[in-house]
């Protein structure tokens, strides 16, 4: 079993701080500080925080929506610069 995430509709409903890592691909350090900031909600289950597989979707989406326009905005300053 690996950190395969190529079909989110697979994951359960409520995700642990691993799985929702993988699912954004970035370290379960970094996540932590991401739910700590209020950037993604979360439950918290005893001591374990589970997050819910929409709001881990819905901030991957704007993250890679951002990507995507910064991307573009360096492609056009570097066609400027040429």
């Amino acid at each position: 079993m690996g950190n395969d995430v190529t079909d989110p509709q697979s994951l359960p409903v409520m995700l642990n701080i691993r799985a929702a890592a993988a699912m954004l691909n970035v370290s379960p350090r970094y996540l932590t500080s991401l739910l700590e900031s209020g950037q993604l909600p979360f439950e918290r289950a005893g001591r374990r925080r589970r997050m819910a597989r929409a709001d881990v979707l819905a901030l991957k989406r704007t993250r890679d929506a951002h990507r995507r326009r910064v991307l573009d905005e360096l492609a056009r300053a570097d066609g400027e610069l040429l």
